[in-house]
């Protein structure tokens, strides 16, 4: 894993270009239908009668964006099951957002960019600065880009 120096505007470049691919993904996939199934996705987490949506995905995506941003931020997770494996931390996730519609789940993506955005321009330097992984911000960017070009554009890819 490389070392690198992270800096602000750095990261809100990651940030809003990942954002940009996923919202293009969302967009396209709305033509079709967002209740579709996802061939694959949440294999690990799903249960027998479960079949995970695009949407179902997407909240899957948003969900751990959250997630970074208030981890980033230093608040207190809002929501999380806590004591549980990925898997089922994963199944939770589509437990709370599958029987929402479409509508909602696009709406909160299109709001969280906004608060991810605002986070990001108000945490203080220290937090860029200390942070030395390649990878980092996993879940706003790594993570969104494995599922967005494995399961919501079919290109394959680990998630």
């Amino acid at each position: 894993m490389t070392t690198i120096r992270h800096t602000r505007q750095g990261v809100m470049r990651r940030v809003e270009a990942e954002y940009h691919a996923l919202d293009q993904a969302v967009r396209t996939l709305s033509r079709g239908g967002l209740d579709r199934p996802v061939p694959g996705f949440g294999k690990g987490a799903r249960g027998s009668r479960e079949h995970w949506t695009y949407k179902d995905a997407l909240a899957h995506i948003l969900f751990w964006k959250q997630w970074q941003m208030e981890t980033i931020a230093g608040r207190p997770h809002e929501v999380r099951p806590s004591g549980r494996t990925v898997h089922q931390e994963n199944r939770w996730i589509y437990e709370q957002w599958h029987e929402r519609p479409a509508r909602d789940v696009v709406a909160w993506h299109r709001w969280l960019h906004r608060e991810v955005m605002g986070t990001l321009r108000t945490v203080r330097p220290q937090v860029f600065a200390t942070k030395h992984r390649d990878h980092w911000p996993h879940d706003l960017v790594r993570h969104s880009e494995a599922h967005r070009k494995r399961h919501l554009e079919g290109r394959g890819g680990a998630a």
